[in-house]
């Protein structure tokens, strides 16, 4: 992919690396978000799991003392909190992200849809936002000007 640079691989060695970042995972974290948040690669991680005997693909979920096991492996301090934290979490900063709207605030129309939809000439062609009530005006006069016939 254009752009896109791998992380670096790292050797596997028995000895854990220093500790040297700190980060915050959920209680089932999936072995590919851990290594998104570790900085490595996902099959690296994935063979460390093998040598620990740990058997285990990209999707499936690892429990709260596996990850932070690997985690300080890596060399990464973690702290560990519960799906209920993180969504109050992620709510809180949604909340602080949206911009306040005032009491004042209205929804303006663009300016095709200002104009008035009284425009019935075929020449001109209606605006998007006139364009069905144009349309239904022009059926209704074509059929009222069929003769009625029983």
């Amino acid at each position: 992919m254009k752009g896109y640079t791998p992380p670096q691989r790292v050797q596997i060695s028995n000895e854990p690396l220093p500790i040297t970042k700190n980060i915050t995972i959920t209680e089932g974290i999936s072995v590919k978000d851990l290594a998104e948040k570790l900085g490595i690669r996902a099959k690296d991680l994935i063979a460390r799991l093998l040598a620990k005997g740990v058997f285990a693909t990209i999707n499936q979920t690892l429990d709260a003392e596996l990850a932070s096991e690997m985690a300080r492996f890596f060399g990464a301090e973690t702290e560990v909190i519960t799906f209920e934290e993180q969504a109050s979490k992620d709510q809180a900063e949604t909340v602080a992200s949206e911009p306040t709207k005032s009491a004042s605030w209205t929804p303006h129309l663009p300016p095709t849809a200002a104009r008035s939809c009284s425009s019935t000439r075929l020449a001109t062609k209606p605006s998007p936002v006139c364009a069905p009530a144009v349309r239904k005006r022009r059926t209704l006069s074509y059929w009222s000007s069929l003769p009625m016939t029983a």
